[in-house]
């Protein structure tokens, strides 16, 4: 049954035992300190073929192990970034702080993941194609979020099963809120320093704060206490010992986590900057670091969809590079103006999203726009974007539940993130799994679709076959 065929009066009933759950539950933003409000979520979850969500999962190591392999080649990495050193200066000091440690020599050989790889799915024809949005690798939210709206979402199916339109079988549960800490708590009991802490690097206004806190919940039920600090602070407080180990004030830090660090206005002067670089040159196991954080960067992803790029860090594996090579869609550099992807962006923009190296959303370019600020930029400058060809799902319509209030949207399109968990020792992998789903639903409206930003609502899966 499409949930559009919901009655009014059904959903009121679902929405007011919504907001009883949410308050119970608390899936909660800072709004104006100290006030709190819920996110923006919906009332029923999104049909999705079973088959394709299978191949989302099965993904997610495979993205993985590229990403681990592609941090094993420094050199790779500087050679496809450096290009874009003189027009981005976030992207030059990223760079230049990896530089720094390589030359140093990287004092922790342990890696730690927590990535989130976003897909939308293509329908323009026939067929239902599973493509690649982005690779996230640096403060990935969602993960408490997301478990407390499916189960919502299995909630009301249980409760209402003549108004809801889905059995509660059917909706996909998510354990990314179970996942993600279990995972930094193997990496804490490999540092293996009994009365070390997990350091959290936040904003000094952080909003998503009640997702920080389950996670802290969780770490803290293993016996793993959590300290929270800005790059600022770090600066004032850190130190480090002779043997490399991160110090704050009293605590030894064990894994570093980083919920800020993606945006150039994060660091608001060289004293953050010298902050990053200081966690850099530690003993912490970070996540993510530095090579990680860049290989998250839109001008990588651009060079995997090249021929050969995929093989060569994944040689004599031919199914896994097949597997990811059909999530790509058409990623493309900005040439000279006569070239053939410049001629047809001008001619046809409505079918091309452009990029900057910028996490976080609110930072792309759609349709017109892409026009505009190709106009507005110096040639030179064109460097720093990539060019995807636009993704194109088929709308559909649900309800949000936004500011207490419950809304049908017409037109909404539904972008669906695999967490993946990833730990290694030097060249042991101790874990390299799926680790939970997340939803982000948006009206087609809406060209971003960040959730914090206000442009979309947390959403759940509903697996069907087709």
């Amino acid at each position: 049954m499409d949930n559009s065929s919901q009655d009014v009066t059904g959903m009121d009933v679902l929405n007011h035992e919504a907001r009883t759950w949410v308050d119970a539950k608390g899936i909660l933003v800072l709004h104006e300190h100290p006030s709190l409000k819920h996110v923006t979520f919906t009332l029923t979850p999104v049909p999705y073929p079973r088959n394709i969500f299978s191949h989302a999962v099965a993904l997610a190591p495979d993205f993985n192990l590229l990403i681990h392999r592609i941090s094993q080649d420094p050199q790779f990495i500087i050679d496809i970034l450096q290009n874009l050193r003189e027009q981005d200066s976030f992207v030059d000091n990223l760079l230049r702080i990896y530089q720094i440690i390589l030359g140093e020599g990287i004092k922790q050989k342990a890696r730690l993941g927590l990535f989130r790889h976003d897909y939308m799915l293509h329908e323009a024809t026939d067929n239902k194609i599973l493509q690649l949005v982005e690779l996230n690798t640096i403060s990935c939210s969602l993960s408490v979020l997301s478990p407390t709206v499916a189960r919502l979402h299995r909630f009301l199916a249980f409760k209402y099963p003549s108004k809801y339109p889905y059995s509660y079988e059917q909706v996909l549960d998510t354990e990314s809120d179970r996942e993600t800490p279990r995972t930094m708590y193997e990496a804490w009991k490999l540092y293996n320093r009994p009365n070390s802490v997990i350091l959290f690097i936040v904003l000094a206004n952080e909003r998503n704060i009640s997702e920080h806190k389950d996670i802290e919940y969780a770490l803290a039920e293993r016996k793993v206490r959590v300290i929270r600090k800005t790059f600022t602070q770090v600066h004032e407080e850190g130190k480090l010992a002779s043997d490399g180990a991160l110090l704050i004030g009293d605590h030894e830090i064990a894994v570093v986590y980083f919920r800020t660090g993606y945006m150039p206005d994060q660091y608001a002067s060289q004293k953050e900057w010298d902050a990053r670089l200081m966690i850099e040159r530690s003993l912490a196991i970070k996540t993510p670091s530095v090579d990680y954080q860049l290989i998250g960067l839109k001008k990588i992803q651009q060079v995997l969809s090249l021929p050969g790029t995929l093989e060569r860090f994944l040689p004599d594996e031919p199914e896994k590079v097949q597997r990811l090579r059909s999530s790509f869609t058409g990623n493309y550099e900005l040439g000279q103006e006569d070239s053939d992807i410049l001629k047809e962006i001008r001619k046809r923009p409505q079918d091309f999203v452009m990029k900057p190296q910028r996490e976080g959303g609110g930072n792309n370019f759609y349709g017109e726009e892409i026009i505009k600020q190709l106009d507005k930029i110096k040639p030179e400058e064109r460097k720093i974007y990539v060019v995807m060809d636009k993704i194109v799902p088929k709308p559909r319509s649900t309800y949000f539940h936004h500011n207490d209030e419950i809304s049908i949207q017409e037109e909404t399109i539904s972008e669906v993130g695999t967490f993946a968990n990833f730990l290694s020792d030097g060249e042991k992998i101790l874990i390299n799994q799926y680790g939970g789903y997340a939803v982000k639903t948006k009206s087609i409206k809406n060209s971003e679709g960040g959730v914090l930003a206000g442009f979309a609502a947390v959403d759940s899966l509903c697996l069907v076959d087709e």
